[in-house]
């Protein structure tokens, strides 16, 4: 599985909180793997909180203008602790339009009465949080599917009796809400999710630009934000990581494929940071993926593969990187589906055509069975969309309550 998760996992002494979802129909890559835990993908990554400018793909067929879209994140970021997001004071490599930045991040929640709540646990303690303030009943098991009742609907789950429901809102993860409901409507032949899966770079000689992070910021793993930002959209989007600050688990897991509980709280050995691991999401580094629920299989939707040398906005993130001291070693391709940005599932059903998941389920059922989880963004942008899908579903969901 993914090294972050597996270093996570084996760190906070915790099963990995993800089931498999489908394998891959051709070739070696990792099968897709779905949540499978309270708080979802977050527990390991998510943690850049960023809001999109207003040229940026925000949701607009979900907000009603982009002030609303502004009021839901702050509605979201209330409930957490952030850090970070300031400018830091030095030329990007001289390019216009380029801003390096301390990253936004997300380190805890609000109601964590103990105050030493780990980041990548803080979207499990809000849930719960929020369970206890509404007196919800919750089932630690998985849903496996959903079936019509007389006048609602009936969750059948894995290890309980069904349960029956009026309404349900999915929110389990694009790829989680995909095997929901192709295995609760047998009429669907295919699903397709979009990946925004970044290129992958290792580079020496940043120590300059590491240097500008104010004290109180250079502990983290996620170092640095570059950004190309023009007429309010951002054109692209760099996450600069400092492997001195991770741990021996996370390299041994990227390296090697293990890890180990012995090593547990292991700082990597001095030298480590040496080499910088550096994602850039363009607007050419978009894919999808095809699932196919009765065989439980995934496929990589044809598309020219891009190098290097076909997309402008990489190319010149590198001259402002070499720019600032860094020499690339290595570039490479992040296979689809194993970026981790999904976003925009779409259902063909009976021969056909292809419509959105939004679409399909209100054909299907009316509004018993609506979905608020990032499945219903027909776009991102570069940026990381955590906040976005979370504003997203928190609006979705005022207006089922209001119903």
């Amino acid at each position: 599985m993914h090294p972050k998760i597996q270093a996570v996992s084996v760190s906070s002494s915790e099963m990995p909180g993800v089931a498999p979802a489908y394998r891959r129909s051709v070739g070696r890559g990792r099968p897709l793997f779905s949540a499978a835990s309270t708080g979802g993908f977050a527990n390991y990554w998510g943690q850049q909180f960023l809001r999109y400018e207003c040229g940026d793909p925000w949701p607009r067929e979900i907000f009603d203008d982009f002030a609303a879209y502004l009021d839901h994140c702050d509605e979201v970021e209330q409930g957490f602790v952030l850090s970070g997001g300031a400018d830091l004071a030095v030329r990007a490599g001289g390019q216009h339009g380029y801003v390096a930045r301390v990253p936004r991040l997300l380190i805890g929640a609000v109601q964590d009465p103990a105050s030493n709540l780990k980041a990548l646990k803080a979207m499990r303690h809000a849930f719960y949080v929020q369970a206890e303030r509404t007196r919800a009943q919750v089932f630690d098991t998985r849903a496996n599917s959903i079936e019509s009742a007389q006048g609602g609907w009936r969750v059948l789950l894995q290890d309980e009796a069904p349960i029956f429901a009026k309404k349900v809102i999915l929110a389990a993860g694009v790829l989680g809400t995909s095997q929901l409901i192709g295995n609760s409507f047998p009429d669907i032949d295919r699903l397709r999710l979009s990946d925004h899966a970044p290129w992958m770079l290792y580079s020496i000689g940043l120590r300059r630009l590491f240097a500008e992070r104010p004290p109180g910021h250079r502990h983290h793993f996620n170092a640095i934000t570059l950004e190309k930002l023009e007429e309010r959209v951002c054109a692209a989007f760099a996450s600069l990581y400092d492997m001195g600050r991770a741990d021996m688990n996370l390299m041994l897991a990227s390296t090697i494929g293990r890890s180990f509980g012995a090593l547990r709280s292991v700082r990597a050995p001095v030298g480590a940071g040496l080499i910088k691991p550096i994602q850039i999401w363009t607007p050419s580094t978009f894919e999808d993926v095809d699932i196919y629920p009765r065989d439980g299989t995934a496929h990589e939707v044809a598309s020219p593969k891009s190098t290097p040398h076909d997309d402008p906005q990489l190319l010149e993130m590198l001259n402002v990187l070499r720019g600032l001291g860094a020499r690339c070693l290595k570039i490479s391709r992040t296979i689809p589906g194993c970026g981790f940005h999904y976003h925009n599932l779409r259902v063909a059903a009976a021969g056909g055509s292809e419509v959105s998941v939004v679409d399909y389920l209100r054909e299907r059922a009316g509004d018993g069975v609506v979905c608020v989880d990032a499945s219903v963004l027909s776009s991102i942008g570069t940026r990381p969309h955590t906040l976005t899908a979370m504003a997203a579903s928190l609006q979705i969901s005022k207006r089922l309550v209001m119903q």
